[in-house]
This record gives C-alpha cells, structure tokens and sequence, in this order.
C-alpha cells in the first residue's frame, strides 16, 4: 500500500497549503486513505531559526543534502501502514526533503528518512536540485513531520 504526497513549489494552480515557518505550528496535510495529494510551498517569507530540530543527513549521505534555512513545516497522520513518497522534482527550487516520527511532538523528533538532490527511477536528476523520498515506511497511527 503506497501513500504520496507531492510537495510542489511554487506552482499557483495546485490548491493546497503553504507550510508553516516553525515546527510547533506545521501545516497540517490532509490524506486520510492511500492515494495522493499535491501540496503548495511557499518558504518566500520563511525565516532561519536557529530554534528548528537539527537534521543531520546522516541517513542521505549520497544526496547532496545540504543547510536547512528559509524551511517549511508540515505535519501528517499516517492512517494505515504502507509506504509514503515526497517529491519536489517538478518545483524550480533547490530543496532538501526530511522527515521525523513525531509522536512525541518537535521535542522529540526522529529522523527516519531525508534527500537532498533526488534521482528520478529513470536516472534523470530532478530539476532545480529538487527532492524526491519513495518508499518512506510508515506505521498506521504514527505522527511525521515534514
């Protein structure tokens, strides 16, 4: 079972969220059932806060992961097991992707996947330096932040 969530950059004809500049505020995203659901992302007036969970990318040594700034915050409940995919290979931003269990909320996070510079399942490079995460396990009832 395989839910996806494609995180698209500045692309006004996609209804959806803008993302929320701090952890402890996320944007909720709304799947509720496998299947798909595009996202708007704006990090224009995003700040640096040097208050924001660290991300190592430890676990994306070959992706080009880079600095965290001008971030963006969105929050989801997994509503069964499967498999998540987050894309942003058709925005035009150079973007890093993570994301955390966070059940035990932004004091508490785990990183459990991230991606710097995605590859596409055909080889190509995604443009703009953009991300991609497929087969991101997720667990029925779990908080993630992204």
């Amino acid at each position: 079972m395989r839910l996806l969530i494609i995180l698209l950059l500045f692309i006004p004809r996609i209804l959806g969220a803008q993302g929320s500049d701090e952890c402890g505020t996320a944007q909720p995203i709304v799947l509720s059932t496998f299947g798909s659901v595009d996202v708007l992302v704006d990090n224009s007036s995003a700040t640096n806060n040097p208050g924001d969970p660290p991300a190592t990318g430890t676990l994306c040594p070959q992706s080009a992961f880079g600095d965290m700034v001008s971030d963006v915050w969105f929050s989801w409940n997994a509503p069964e097991n499967g498999s998540l995919e987050l894309n942003t290979c058709p925005g035009n931003l150079d973007t890093d992707i993570v994301v955390y269990r966070s059940n035990g909320g932004c004091g508490a996070l785990v990183e459990i996947a991230c991606n710097g510079d995605g590859v596409l399942p055909g080889g190509e490079i995604c443009d703009s330096f953009g991300s991609i995460l497929d087969g991101v396990g997720v667990v029925s009832g779990m908080s993630y932040l992204i």
